[in-house]
């Protein structure tokens, strides 16, 4: 109702007369969000109602409300990023059908926010005596970790734990031995579909040298596994020139 035309209440009836009451036709705008965790974050609207212009108003979705017919209902600044639940948040993407609509019949702007899950790399086995590349993710080198990304629902990516990490040559190094949390996989990719972590696990090796003067030792020079005890053996005697042998006496 936006008037009446003709005489006040109360009418005292002498003639004939006309009262008119004047409408103006009203649609019910509605500005949600989707997906539904994504609602109750801000935005902010311009509409109008009953004539009057309101304009950069800030509300929370889901919001309705009654507005003039062939007005200009216009959504902006929304929300960017919305927590859900743990490690998972919604950040925003785009409008339904646009930011702005003309109100011929009842509308709906949806507010349309991406999924995003915290991944976290991590490794356990590597001391701080080792510097450089411990993974490689989505072609970006990282020396320390942990390091947490916010990757969108059902995207892809790659990582590799490089391996051996190499403290000093010959002498000490990393040796990766398992991939625990998302994946089991020393490199490849991950489709992400919920929050989570991604470990390499690694192991210490030292490097052992087995001279002998004769004969091939058992085992030869190589990486072995700290903590692992080792057996060296070589074959004695050793025949040597005519009327000469060589006989082990022990190790050093």
């Amino acid at each position: 109702l936006t008037g009446v035309t003709g005489p006040a209440s109360p009418i005292t009836v002498t003639s004939s007369v006309t009262i008119t009451g004047n409408y103006k036709t009203q649609y019910q705008i509605t500005v949600t969000a989707s997906p539904s965790g994504a609602l109750g974050g801000t935005f902010k609207v311009t509409y109008t109602q009953c004539g009057t212009t309101y304009t950069n108003v800030q509300k929370t979705t889901p919001w309705t409300e009654w507005v003039d017919a062939s007005t200009t209902v216009t959504v902006s600044q929304p929300q960017d990023t919305i927590n859900g639940p743990p490690d998972t948040r919604y950040k925003f993407d785009h409008y339904d059908p646009s930011n702005s609509v003309t109100m011929n019949q009842a509308k709906t702007i949806t507010l349309v926010y991406k999924t995003q899950y915290k991944i976290t790399f991590n490794q356990t086995g590597v001391g701080g005596d080792f510097t450089g590349t411990i993974v490689t993710i989505d072609g970006t080198n990282y020396t320390t970790l942990p390091q947490s990304f916010w990757w969108d629902k059902n995207s892809t990516h790659s990582f590799a734990f490089r391996s051996p990490l190499v403290v000093t040559p010959n002498a000490k190094q990393y040796l990766w031995a398992n991939t625990t949390g998302l994946s089991t996989l020393q490199s490849g990719s991950i489709k992400v579909s919920t929050s989570g972590s991604i470990t390499g696990n690694y192991k210490t090796q030292y490097y052992l040298t087995v001279t002998s003067p004769y004969d091939s030792p058992t085992p030869t020079s190589g990486w072995f596994d700290a903590g692992k005890s080792i057996t060296a053996s070589v074959t004695s005697p050793v025949s040597g020139p005519a009327g000469t042998r060589y006989v082990c006496t022990g190790w050093t």
